[in-house]
Formats: C-alpha cells, sequence, structure tokens
C-alpha cells in the first residue's frame, strides 16, 4: 500500500514504512510516545523525552550517552562538543534528578583510561596523565635571582635576573610581581647578609602588598657589630591578589649601620606562584 509523507511517497504495510528518499515533515515527529520527538515549534529534539527543554535534551534511567568511533585514525574524534566565542562547555551531573552515576555516585565524573589533556584556543593548559600526576605549564611562577651587591636599610631589593618567569610576571627593574589574575600565590624570599659594621640589633626581610607591609621574618643577632659576621633572613607568606596587584620584598636592620654586603649572589633567592 502505498502512501504520502509531506510530499513524499511511502511505501506502508502493518509492520513498517519505506521512505525511498528524503521526507519533508511540517510538525512535529514523535517516535513511540518519547523515544524521540521532534517540537518544530520551538526547534527541540528529545530523546526519551517528548518535552525538551533545551536544543537536545535526553533523559532517561540507567546507562547515559555513549559514542562511539569504530575508526583507528587518528583524524576522527570521538566527539566534540564546541562552544562559539564567549561560550562555554560544561560537564556534570544534576543531583537533583536522582543517584549520579558510577559505582562512587560522584557528583561529576570525566573519565580516561589514558592521559586527559585541557586545551584552550587550541593549546594544551594542563594535563593529567595516566599517572594521575597534574601538570599546567601555563600556571604563573616566577624564581628571581642576582640580589644587589649591597643592601640598603629600608630600601626594596630588586633581583636583576630570573631563571623561571612564567607569564612575565616579576619585572627585574623594579623588584615586583604583578598578579595576571586574582587568586591566592605562595611566596618565598630568603637572603644571606654580612655585616659591614657598626652595631645591628636584627636584619629583617618583609613582603609588601601594593607598598603596604603584609609580613616580617627577623634574624636576631644580638648586637653583633664584627664585619665579616653572616647572618640569614627567609619569609613565607600566602597571599590573595587581584589582578594587577604586585608583591616585592623590602629589607631592614635595627642598629647603627645602613649598608650591608649581600655576600654570594648565588645564596639568595625570591619566588612565588599561584596556588589557586
Amino acid at each position: 500500500m502505498a502512501g504520502y509523507i509531506g510530499t513524499k511517497a511511502v511505501n506502508l504495510s502493518t509492520t513498517a514504512a519505506n521512505v525511498g528518499n528524503d521526507a519533508d515533515i511540517g510538525g512535529d515527529l514523535t517516535v513511540d510516545t518519547s523515544t524521540l520527538h521532534v517540537d518544530s515549534t520551538n526547534n527541540r529534539v528529545g530523546i526519551g523525552t517528548s518535552s525538551p527543554s533545551n536544543k537536545l535534551s535526553i533523559v532517561g534511567s540507567g546507562n547515559g550517552t555513549s559514542f562511539s568511533n569504530t575508526t583507528t585514525s587518528t583524524a576522527y574524534n570521538l566527539a566534540q562538543v564546541v562552544a562559539n566565542a564567549g561560550g562555554s562547555v560544561s560537564i556534570g551531573v544534576d543531583n537533583n534528578i536522582g543517584t549520579a552515576f558510577s559505582a562512587g555516585n560522584y557528583g561529576g565524573l570525566i573519565k580516561s583510561t589514558n592521559n586527559l589533556a585541557f586545551q584552550t584556543d587550541s593549546t594544551e593548559r594542563m594535563r593529567i596523565d595516566a599517572s594521575g600526576r597534574v601538570t599546567k605549564p601555563y600556571q604563573p611562577a616566577f624564581v628571581a635571582k642576582n640580589a644587589p651587591s649591597t643592601f640598603t636599610n629600608g630600601v626594596d631589593i630588586i633581583w636583576s635576573a630570573t631563571a623561571l618567569n612564567r607569564g612575565s610576571v616579576y619585572n627585574t627593574s623594579n623588584g615586583r610581581f604583578t598578579a595576571p589574575v586574582a587568586g591566592l600565590y605562595q611566596f618565598f624570599a630568603s637572603v644571606r647578609i654580612e655585616n659591614t659594621g657598626g652595631t645591628v640589633t636584627y636584619h629583617r626581610i618583609s613582603f609588601k602588598h601594593n607598598g603596604s607591609y603584609v609580613q616580617s621574618s627577623r634574624s636576631q643577632l644580638s648586637h653583633r657589630t664584627a664585619t665579616g659576621y653572616y647572618s640569614h633572613a627567609a619569609n613565607d607568606q600566602a597571599i590573595y591578589l587581584n589582578v594587577n596587584d604586585y608583591v616585592n620584598v623590602t629589607f631592614e636592620a635595627g642598629g647603627g649601620s645602613s649598608s650591608f654586603s649581600t655576600a654570594a649572589a648565588g645564596e639568595h633567592v625570591f619566588y612565588g606562584y599561584l596556588i589557586g
């Protein structure tokens, strides 16, 4: 028996309808109530629902959606989710609907048996390898070196070179680290100082956040006066920074002397990195 779907001829039987060519459907399409439903009014497709709320809504119990690609060629992706400029892609589980998937009942799960890489703008930004190690090659970080030949009381320390300056976050001209993104940062500074004369009760290095003191670390000298006496001061601190906030290190000493030799240049360091 013959019939039509729109303007297309269809061969009909008691068990099937065979369309030889394209089929044009002017209204909604429903297969077995909610197995597949096309909402022509709102331009939505539902699988497992007759009332899709998004462009594509997949609803059901049991296992979720799976994607299979039988080719072994690396030129083909298993699946792609693409967002236009300014958009975002989210993967997760709505626990209000029911128990989350997997035996552990996680609130969300992204799973891979090999490396799992994350890219933005076609560049890999983070990787979790098969052993669970996480690498973030673009995480802001720096290691400053080459302190000046002398420290002056109350004057900021400027390390003139870097062993690492990821993201160009440390300025070798003014000794400042500038935050490229808001977050919690960890800093550490350490110096070795030789007294060049005079009564000195302590040496101290302090972190300054946007020019204001944050924390100090004191090296007590008990009124050492002898030239050639070395002391050491170190400081570490976690500081929350907003975008373009800066952190630097200043040197202070208690007593009469105002200038101090910094001894071997390789014994001083100032570094920091973004925690998150």
